[in-house]
């Protein structure tokens, strides 16, 4: 795929995943370009295709998202509950059944499951 980008946004993505930019040059540059200069293996970066399905609902207020992520061959569900009141939350995710459950950030198990991190 190619999608021609200005470099201000890859170097906001650098940024991001703390790694310097990898290139000079003007705008615009592909996709392509961009995986393959920032993907090096060298780089500590790795591309990955990512599928998401989202459901949104609402449940004492609160925003909830189920999220179904297929990455590297792994399915995982997520849930989310979000509200500016900190106690309706905590309220609802026991109400689900769900307050023993580790959270776990979704960069970090996408690491893990593409072997990136234990």
């Amino acid at each position: 795929m190619t999608v021609p980008r200005p470099r201000s946004e890859a170097y906001k993505v650098c940024g991001e995943l703390r790694v310097s930019a990898p290139w000079p040059g003007t705008d615009p540059f592909s996709l392509d370009d961009f995986l393959a200069l920032l993907a090096a293996p060298e780089r500590g970066v790795r591309a990955v295709a990512v599928h998401k399905r989202r459901l949104h609902y609402t449940l004492n207020g609160c925003m909830i998202e189920l999220t179904e992520v297929v990455a590297a061959g792994q399915t995982v569900r997520t849930l989310a509950v979000e509200l500016d009141d900190a106690a309706r939350v905590v309220d609802t995710v026991r109400e689900l059944g769900l307050l023993d459950r580790e959270n776990t950030s979704y960069p970090r198990w996408l690491k893990a499951a593409v072997g990136m991190e234990a």
